[in-house]
């Protein structure tokens, strides 16, 4: 079995077990999680990643939106500002 073949497989049950594993409980989804992360890290190839990463837009949008959560977070960390209901 080649080494691309042995991380495809832990690439595909790891997503399958993360997809059923989040209805359980937390721990159910994290070590999945956990798996897939250190499965991309041992996979190497981090240049052909990152150029496939740069023409995703998918990925900026959700990096944009994640900046903006942690901008408001930060800029109004008075939670009697943040979450207030009236």
């Amino acid at each position: 079995m080649s080494r691309l073949h042995v991380h495809k497989s832990i690439y595909t049950y790891g997503t399958a077990a993360f997809a059923f594993g989040i209805f359980f409980g937390p721990v159910t989804g994290s070590i999945p999680q956990l798996v897939l992360g250190l499965n991309w890290i041992l996979e190497g190839q981090f240049s052909a990643k990152w150029q496939r990463i740069k023409t995703q837009t998918w990925f900026w949008a959700a990096l944009a939106y994640w900046g903006l959560v942690m901008l408001w977070y930060f800029v109004f960390q008075s939670d009697e500002f943040s979450f207030r209901t009236s």
